[in-house]
């Protein structure tokens, strides 16, 4: 969304420049000038465009409130899954309940995830979000249908005072 709302300021932005260089167009049967043009085509762009949000084809960004909605929206979901892409020993310091942990640094990280049903709900997360977002990526391209994956990670989760498991 971010991208099309500063290409739409640009946008304004330039027909509002282009305004003092556009004279009126002095027809008997015409009489419009360039400078409502250009702002009707201004205005078209920044309220009538598509919107793009952080739906990447099946891929979602998500902070820790949505991903916490995600996770109460699934408990019960068969078909949902919480991975976590961080070290064993991160993963035993503290997850989220339910996680599934799958090293991302593993040399076997490809092969584990090209096993896992692509066909199911993903929530990802790592520490910092680095992990997670290369994950994400790599599921995508191998044909993962839906995935969130929470910006900040953990310790984002955590600083939002979200439970965190410990064992």
């Amino acid at each position: 969304m971010d991208f099309f709302v500063i290409i739409s300021a640009s946008t304004i932005t330039i027909a509002i420049r282009a305004f003092e260089h556009f004279e009126p167009i002095n027809n008997e049967n015409m009489k419009i000038n360039h400078k409502y043009i250009c702002l009707v085509l201004a205005l078209f762009t920044l309220f009538l465009m598509p919107r793009c949000n952080s739906d990447r084809g099946g891929v979602r960004d998500v902070n820790p409130s949505e991903a916490e909605k995600i996770v109460k929206d699934n408990l019960n979901n068969t078909e949902f899954v919480i991975l976590d892409v961080r070290t064993p020993g991160e993963f035993n310091s503290g997850h989220l309940a339910g996680a599934v942990n799958i090293d991302y640094n593993a040399d076997d990280f490809a092969s584990k995830i090209g096993l896992l049903d692509k066909s199911r709900i993903y929530l990802v997360y790592c520490a910092s979000g680095y992990r997670s977002a290369g994950a994400v990526s790599m599921m995508k391209d191998q044909g993962f249908k839906s995935i969130s994956n929470l910006t900040g990670g953990l310790s984002n989760w955590a600083a939002q005072n979200l439970p965190v498991l410990t064992e």
